[in-house]
């Protein structure tokens, strides 16, 4: 918005300065994403689009009433689950178009709340990246989170299916980047005996720098967990990790529960090593087969050219376009 570098916890007041912001920005559609932030944002969302005379889609990203029940617990994350789903119907119910972040989730947003939504994640980019060069050390790229409400417990299973093999006489470890020291110090700390074969090395927060260490490395490891909470949560996104992996020719190993749509989607399209049951021996045979082939097999590379194709930058941009424009025209 014009004047406006941002806004910060809002109350749902349209101030002087926001409605002038607006008023001066002329806005045809107004673009509202459900996140993880604090529901006072998506009826924020819903004001600005009413001061401006718009129509607004709504993007729903994850299981954003979910979220509050495994972020709070007990009663309080049941009393905000409740008042999530009210200001979601709010958002939905009025909403010119509906957005969801895949295509398990658009079906069950369709029978929770009656919406026609379509699935929009974000578009990928091919790239060869950088050859690592062979030898005897096999190193597995993770890249991003390790909290317990996603992450963590997939990770941990495949860091003892690596440590098996380490004491078996594989040199081989899991080297990760992301956000939160304070994640992956409790998840040390819960397994201290892992640092053998895992080491964190910092958040990348360049996207050159992440692709970068990516490439570096030997193989990508996409983990999710297995457990109830986190599949109200993520259990309908499509993994952004996964995303980047898909752009590259690397071997990748998904594991998670086979109800995650990342996981399910994996399997479907055959482009990746899926090991969808928390059976450290199952992780550590797959993992050993990555390790022994070193690339990915022939029908992996064929289903990923045809992966890319449906997520193409052109195809994913072009489509979200035509959507808000077409949002934005005046009914018939």
């Amino acid at each position: 918005m014009v004047g406006i570098d941002r806004l910060v916890a809002p109350t749902g007041r349209l101030t002087p300065e926001i409605t002038e912001a607006i008023n001066a920005f002329d806005p045809e559609v107004a673009y509202i994403r459900a996140v993880e932030a604090p529901e006072a944002w998506w009826g924020f969302g819903q004001r600005v689009a009413e001061a401006a005379g718009v129509p607004h889609v709504a993007h729903v990203f994850d299981d954003v009433v979910g979220f509050a029940t495994i972020r709070w617990g007990g009663i309080t994350g049941r009393l905000r689950a409740v008042r999530r789903d009210v200001a979601l119907r709010s958002l939905l119910a009025d909403a010119a178009d509906v957005f969801a972040c895949s295509e398990r989730h658009a079906a069950e947003m369709a029978e929770r709340y009656g919406v026609a939504a379509v699935p929009f994640v974000r578009w990928i980019e091919e790239r060869t990246g950088a050859t690592p060069i062979p030898d005897e050390h096999f190193r597995i790229a993770y890249t991003g989170r390790c909290n317990p409400h996603q992450h963590a417990e997939g990770l941990r299973l495949v860091g003892e299916a690596v440590a098996q093999l380490a004491a078996a006489g594989h040199r081989v470890t899991i080297e990760c980047i992301g956000p939160n020291r304070n994640d992956y110090e409790q998840f040390f700390a819960a397994s201290p005996h892992l640092r053998d074969v895992m080491t964190y090395l910092g958040n990348v927060v360049e996207r050159d720098g992440q692709n970068r260490f990516v490439d570096e490395r030997d193989a990508v490891l996409v983990a999710l967990n297995f457990n109830a909470g986190s599949l109200r949560y993520i259990g309908r996104a499509t993994s952004s990790k996964a995303l980047d992996a898909l752009a590259t020719d690397q071997p990748t190993l998904i594991v998670g529960s086979p109800q995650m749509e990342t996981v399910a989607w994996a399997t479907r399209r055959r482009w990746a090593d899926v090991v969808d049951t928390p059976d450290v021996t199952a992780i550590r045979n797959t993992l050993l087969s990555i390790v022994e082939r070193r690339t990915i097999p022939e029908a992996q590379r064929i289903a990923r050219v045809e992966e890319r194709r449906r997520w193409d930058r052109h195809v994913v941009t072009s489509t979200f376009a035509e959507r808000l424009t077409r949002a934005a025209m005046p009914p018939d």
